[in-house]
């Protein structure tokens, strides 16, 4: 349950939205 460019409760690897 990995989402990308989206603001997510949990630090993901992938490029994080400012």
């Amino acid at each position: 349950m990995i989402k990308t460019h989206t603001h997510t409760p949990i630090p993901v690897l992938e490029s994080r939205d400012p």
